[in-house]
């Protein structure tokens, strides 16, 4: 069930409908899961000019260079992009 809640918390894990003041769910939470999952293989901040939301492959290389253990990569991957 999607609900239009008020606008909370720090912009930097917010997901796309959130951001948008759209209806959201609990995959939102997922999502900002995903970004810190992110910030922890790459060892970058959450900053969208760093950790980027929208390019799968700078994701990808950004957190492979880290050299993670693939099953916490793997887990990265499939949360922000299948989200």
């Amino acid at each position: 069930m999607s609900i239009q809640l008020s606008t909370v918390g720090s912009p930097y894990w917010m997901s796309p409908e959130c951001l948008k003041g759209q209806w959201y769910d609990q995959r939102s939470d997922v999502f900002s899961f995903g970004i810190d999952v992110c910030e922890l293989i790459g060892r970058v901040p959450a900053d969208p000019d760093v950790l980027s939301r929208s390019d799968y492959l700078a994701v990808a290389e950004l957190c492979a260079s880290a050299d993670p253990p693939p099953a916490f990569l793997q887990l990265a991957k499939r949360i922000l992009f299948i989200y």
